[in-house]
């Protein structure tokens, strides 16, 4: 057994054909970019707030449920609170949040 020379015979086949090794990787490494840049986000994350006060007449509240709901809807999408959370976040762009609401429920998605 020639363990040795296989091993040369092996590492001397590589030294020559370095430049299609380099050349193959390269191919390959620039086609899965390519493609990884044009994959659109299979996720997002989506959660849902009850926005219930505390304190106060609950009568009341429900009442007026309608408006508080839009002022968080409106304070959630503020300019403001965007980049706080990019600086909160450490990122340069962060997409605007999508907010929705439900009429006479205590909700935001």
């Amino acid at each position: 057994m020639n363990d040795g020379g296989d091993l040369r015979a092996f590492l001397s086949l590589l030294r020559r054909r370095k430049v299609f090794i380099v050349a193959t990787v390269g191919v390959v490494l620039a086609t899965a970019l390519g493609w990884l840049s044009t994959v659109s986000p299979t996720y997002r994350s989506t959660s849902t707030i009850a926005v219930v006060p505390t304190g106060g007449d609950n009568v009341t509240v429900l009442s007026q449920i309608n408006v508080l709901v839009a002022l968080y809807a409106s304070a959630a999408k503020a300019d403001e609170t965007v980049a706080l959370a990019r600086t909160m976040l450490h990122v340069r762009h962060l997409p605007a949040p999508a907010v929705r609401t439900s009429r006479d429920t205590p909700t935001l998605s």
